[in-house]
């Protein structure tokens, strides 16, 4: 199963492998903040891309960048965490942007 995202009115959800389902109801873009940390461990730049407030945890998206090459990681809080496409990346930095 490939990672989707859906819209639907306010309510965002997130499909992924395994059955997994997420769903963001009312979602705020206002309140997703986007390319607020970074720092360079083990050789390995990382970069938080993409937070969201969800329930007294945060739905993380991380940048990792290991001899030039980039990979994504969607995190739940610090217990769960996920690798997903370039593509899931792009969808969900895509929902905090202000509309022009």
């Amino acid at each position: 199963m490939e990672w989707t995202l859906i819209q639907d009115g306010d309510d965002v959800t997130i499909v992924g492998p395994g059955g997994l389902e997420l769903v963001i109801a009312h979602f705020d873009p206002a309140l997703v903040k986007q390319g607020d940390a970074q720092c360079v461990r083990d050789g390995v730049r990382m970069r938080r891309e993409w937070s969201y407030p969800l329930s007294g945890v945060f739905l993380d998206i991380v940048s990792r960048f290991v001899d030039g090459v980039g990979s994504y990681r969607m995190f739940f809080g610090e217990a769960v965490r996920w690798d997903i496409p370039v593509t899931l990346y792009d969808a969900l930095c895509a929902l905090g942007r202000p509309e022009e």
